[in-house]
């Protein structure tokens, strides 16, 4: 389910233009798993960030999916969850916030990143359903299954589209 390189830049690009004084985007796998950071020599920078986010259950009360991290009194690090449908784990984006940014609460730099939280969210459902078809042997899913799974990858890839 990885994607390539440049998917992640755009990602980043669209992060830091919603909210510009960004220093630094790590993306993971559920697992915790890095799949791209923005300077991978300073990654040290938000893995406890990670390590909390991984560490952390939520049962999705909300629609906030993430926490706040502030160590460090100069940067804070926010971690979110990204869900696919089912509400299983998809994916983790963490993003470092200098001072003043560093002061705001969860909620408010969701809300200026929401966006691109919206559009990765959309991207992994749509690549974990393509995954899940060609990992699968149709004969081991029940048929109503196998609908709803070709069902929700058209409509992801579909609005995938519609937003590029």
């Amino acid at each position: 389910m990885t994607a390539s390189v440049e998917t992640w830049k755009s990602y980043a690009q669209l992060l830091t233009r919603l909210s510009p004084r960004i220093s630094h985007i790590l993306f993971a796998s559920a697992d915790g798993t890095s799949w791209w950071s923005s300077d991978s020599a300073s990654a040290s920078r938000v893995q406890y960030a990670l390590s909390l986010l991984l560490r952390s259950h939520t049962t999705r009360h909300s629609e906030i999916d993430g926490l706040v991290e502030t160590q460090d009194s100069s940067e804070s690090r926010f971690g979110f969850r990204i869900r696919g449908a089912l509400g299983e784990v998809l994916g983790l984006v963490i993003i470092a916030l200098p001072l003043p940014e560093a002061r705001l609460d969860l909620g408010a730099v969701h809300a200026s990143i929401k966006p691109a939280l919206d559009c990765l969210q959309s991207e992994l459902s749509a690549r974990a359903a393509i995954g899940e078809l060609h990992r699968q042997k149709p004969v081991h899913l029940p048929f109503a299954l196998r609908q709803k799974i070709r069902k929700r990858a058209a409509v992801l890839g579909n609005r995938h589209r519609e937003r590029r």
